[in-house]
Order: structure tokens, then sequence, then C-alpha cells
């Protein structure tokens, strides 16, 4: 049974009330975004530690071209593996800990793996209790299992010709890595013993080719090999930590409302009206209510767009979106500007998602569940 749902995604950054400056011409907003699954008819999740995958296919080798054409240093002949065998159950922790982290942010009583996978195990031993009791008894709502399901790792040499020193070529010598993981969670309800939401997720690093490291370089002029440092060279589990590299916001975007930045850039004083630089001034310095009085009082007096649509961007840096709509949409049919209509929708739009997780905080809305017959553990 394929329980993976696809979506496709429009995201749209939303506005709220904290911000900072990330430059002369921007302030940067701390904004409340809405999951794209609603959950909020929950509030109890539970966190079973992901399941590792059982093995990890390894190729190593050692490019054949090098038989009879490039010197094979006895570092490079010796060399093995970089992958050490415990790749599979270190990484599944590292899973774990990710959805932990995504799923953390202030709006569910998470319980973490190691609480859950004991009350897993106890339901296990004492049969006359089902997981599903066990778990409502300790107001765990939402189920969430993981499996790794295939991890595969490769790794090779390659030797090349970088440059010509005294008549004689001096050889470099590359690691190449690829990681590759394949993973499927499931959210599931609880009480009703049915999955709100499953997915399989491919992750692969590099995303494309392979990542390449040197490992050191052969002078055949001297017949000395000089190393590269060992540090820089990523060992197996760092690869599929980067291949994992995504994955925690994945998980926060798609289960829970959470803060997000959204940087909004002020128009630039064209017209360089000597009355305004104090208002940008005061942007830089974080004086949002000064600026503002500035940038209206400009747009008062002469009209001018950059103040007009400046006033809107203060407006929405300090919480007001009523103000902020109404000031962008007053500034757009007295001037017809393509630019200050595009802020005007692009805050109507935050204002409404920040509404949608707010409805999502506050316990409104429903989720489509589909029957699985019982809860779905690794």
């Amino acid at each position: 049974m394929n329980h993976g749902i696809k979506y496709t995604l429009v995201i749209i950054l939303l506005t709220s009330v904290c911000f900072f400056i990330s430059c002369g011409t921007s302030v940067n907003v701390s904004v409340w975004e809405p999951a794209l699954i609603n959950l909020s008819s929950y509030r109890g999740i539970g966190i079973q530690s992901t399941k590792a995958a059982s093995s990890v296919p390894v190729n190593f080798y050692i490019e054949k071209r090098f038989s009879g054409l490039y010197p094979m240093p006895v570092q490079i002949a010796n060399m093995r593996s970089y992958y050490t065998g415990n790749e599979n159950v270190n990484v599944a922790r590292k899973v774990t800990g990710l959805i932990e982290s995504g799923l953390n942010q202030g709006v569910y009583k998470v319980v973490n793996s190691t609480t859950l996978d004991t009350l897993i195990q106890q339901a296990q031993l004492f049969p006359l209790l089902s997981l599903k009791d066990v778990l409502l008894k300790q107001n765990i709502d939402v189920l969430i299992t993981s499996v790794i399901n295939n991890m595969s790792y490769e790794e090779f040499i390659t030797c090349e010709v970088n440059f010509i020193k005294q008549n004689q070529p001096v050889y470099s010598y590359y690691l190449n890595q690829r990681a590759t993981l394949n993973l499927t969670y499931y959210v599931q309800d609880v009480k009703s013993v049915s999955i709100i939401h499953g997915e399989t997720i491919d992750q692969v690093y590099p995303s494309s080719g392979y990542k390449q490291t040197l490992l050191g370089r052969y002078d055949s002029s001297t017949g000395i090999y000089y190393p590269s440092a060992e540090n820089e060279i990523p060992k197996a589990e760092n690869m599929f930590v980067m291949a994992l590299n995504g994955l925690s916001d994945k998980i926060k975007n798609t289960l829970t409302p959470h803060k997000a930045n959204v940087n909004l850039q002020l128009m630039e004083n064209k017209s360089k009206i000597k009355s305004l630089d104090t208002a940008y001034e005061y942007v830089n310095s974080g004086f949002y209510n000064q600026a503002l009085s500035v940038f209206l009082n400009e747009w008062n007096m002469s009209s001018y767009i950059p103040a007009g649509y400046n006033a809107v961007v203060m407006y929405v840096s300090m919480g007001d979106f009523n103000r902020a709509i109404d000031m962008a949409l007053y500034v757009y049919n007295k001037t017809g500007n393509p630019d200050v209509y595009a802020l005007y929708t692009q805050i109507k739009l935050m204002q409404e998602n920040e509404q949608k997780a707010y409805s999502q905080i506050n316990n409104t809305g429903n989720t489509t569940n589909r029957p699985s017959g019982e809860l779905i553990i690794f």
C-alpha cells in the first residue's frame, strides 16, 4: 500500500511583529507561517526513534586506468574506505533528532523518542494494554514513526595531471564520494488509528556528481608524495549528514506552524530628496515609528512614491497589517505604481497566511485521515 502523499506547494512568505535590520535599505521581519498539514485538533505528538537501514552497500575502488598509466604511491595503494560500518545506526539517530527539532516550535507538546520508545516497549511487554491505550493515557494523540528504507555509499579515487614541474608531471589524487538514502515517515492519529500524512523522501549528497576532495600530490621529479590534511576528507557519516540537509525544515514546514523570516526592501530615494535622509537613518537604527513619521510627512506633501511605499513597509514592520494594506491601496490608487501594487498584494497574502497559522495554533480546522487498521511502528 502506498501511503505517500504528493503535494504541489506554493510557499508564501508572511510578516508579523518581531523584526531586525538586515541592511540599510531593508527590514527583516520574524513571522508565523502555517503548516502544510493541519494538526490543529491535536496537541500531543510522540516520536518513535527512526529505524536504521539494515545494511549499507559500499562501493570503493581505485579507478582502473591507474594500471600502467599513472604512478601508484603506497599511500594511495593502501587506502581503505572511509565507511566504518556504524553509519546506518548513527544516521538513523540523526534523522530522529532532525524530526524532533523540526517539530519543537513551541506549538505542540512533543514527547521525544527516548520516552516514546519506552512506552512502545511497555505496550509490547504488557499486551493487556494496547499501544493505543498506552499512548492516549499519556495524552499522545499523534504518533510519528520513520524508517530508513535504504542507504548507499560510493567512493573512488581518480588521478589528474594538473601541472608540470621541471618537465615532469605532478599527479593529483582525488577522493570522489556520494551518499544517498531513502526514508519514509508516517504521521498517525492514535485515537482513530489512521494515517494523517505519509511521505517517502530521497536524500542525496551532493545533489549531482560527486564530492571531490584532494588526497595528495605526487611529484614525479622528486618521487615524493605530499598528502593533504586528513581532517579535510569527509567521513562517510558526514556525507550522509550532508544528505539530510533540509530535512528538519521540511518536517517543520509540513507539520507545524512556525516562525520564519521575510526581508522587506525599502524603495530607493532616487530623486535624492534631502528630507528623507533622516528617515533612512532611523530605519538603520531601528526607529521605525520615527521613520514612518518622516515618510508620511513627505508623502502628504509631495506624493513622492518611495515615501508612500516605505511608509507601508514601516507599518508592516510594526505589525499593523490593516494600516499597511490601506496605505498601500491608497498610494497605488493615486499613483498606479506597479511596485506598490505588488507590495499591496504581498501584504494581503501575508495577513491571510498569518491568520491561517494562528487558527492552527488555536485549535481550529480539520484533517483528512486514511484508516490504517493498526498503528504503524518500526
